[in-house]
């Protein structure tokens, strides 16, 4: 790929007229992608990532002491003439999770001439003695930053759940802008200790509220963002909550209190454990100052973010 390109590399493998299997590395996450053959004599690629490689993967590159992150995991590999399966293997590391192996499937396919016939594979059941919340919940409220084109968030955020089944308490991951600050509030709204540079970690406690507030969190002008992060970078900004237990009801919601910020929102869903992402539909409550997310049975390790535009001026 470094020598032809990607397009033309793939495009070669396309030409070997063979179901071809390309191993690699360098993704951390285990995913699995079939690039069909679309003209006469060309045969389907199969690309399988090779996971974490038994390395500790982090969902976000923060360095909070207990940060989420994601099992070691390997790949094992069944390859017959004709029949090719690939299982993940990842396996706990740390505190109560040690020594517990999870092995689920991720491509099961058998070999037809120069092509793949993929048998659809069930995505891994929850298991039964993994933690469970009830609702997890993450309510944001954006306004404008008086001096620079940026917004401020005010953010309430938790969690519930019955005591035998939910954890007591977990580290939850925030992101904002690096020179943005945290200042965890009181009911009243006043501060918490000294200010805090997002990545970082709060403690949250079960049926607990945590308030606090992120003083230029996100950019609002594209140009502003353009500044930061270069002129390739999206023209959107995004807030997250990472679900890192099963829960039976995640509610994300961003308000935008008269701004109008909101308009043009879109979500997304995001597998932790193998990087898939698919779409999100905003509730039919959303508007224009409100986008809301709401799903039922979330697994766990599930990133669920809401993005919106930024203003282009």
């Amino acid at each position: 790929m470094t020598a032809l390109g990607a397009g033309t590399a793939l495009s070669t493998l396309h030409a070997l007229n063979r179901a071809v299997l390309v191993l690699h590395g360098h993704k951390h996450y285990a995913t699995a992608r079939l690039l069909s053959g679309i003209a006469e004599g060309q045969g389907d690629v199969l690309l399988v990532s090779a996971g974490s490689c038994g390395t500790v993967q982090s969902w976000y590159p923060t360095t909070a002491k207990d940060a989420a992150t994601l099992w070691p995991s390997f790949n094992l590999i069944e390859l017959e003439p004709e029949h090719l399966r690939v299982e993940v293997v990842s396996f706990g590391f740390r505190g109560e999770s040690a020594r517990q192996v999870n092995v689920h499937p991720l491509v099961v396919a058998e070999r037809d001439g120069a092509h793949w016939r993929i048998v659809p594979v069930r995505a891994p059941a929850i298991p039964a003695d993994s933690p469970m919340i009830e609702r997890n919940e993450l309510v944001c409220s954006l306004t404008r930053h008086p001096t620079t084109p940026r917004w401020d968030c005010s953010c309430e955020r938790r969690y519930t759940g019955q005591k035998d089944l939910a954890p007591e308490r977990y580290g939850d991951a925030v992101d904002a802008i690096e020179d943005s600050e945290l200042t965890v509030l009181d009911e009243r709204g006043a501060a918490l200790g000294p200010p805090l540079h997002p990545p970082t970690q709060l403690d949250l406690e079960l049926g607990q509220t945590k308030h606090y507030r992120i003083s230029r969190a996100y950019c609002r002008t594209a140009s502003e963002a353009e500044r930061l992060f270069g002129s390739r970078w999206a023209p959107y900004a995004w807030q997250g909550l990472m679900n890192r237990y099963a829960s039976r009801h995640v509610r994300l919601e961003i308000r935008g209190a008269g701004t109008g910020a909101l308009h043009g929102a879109f979500a997304s869903e995001t597998d932790l454990g193998t990087g898939l992402q698919k779409p999100l539909r905003l509730s039919p409550r959303s508007t224009r100052e409100t986008a809301l997310i709401e799903c039922d049975d979330c697994p766990p390790r599930t990133l669920i973010r809401i993005y919106w535009p930024l203003h282009l001026d």
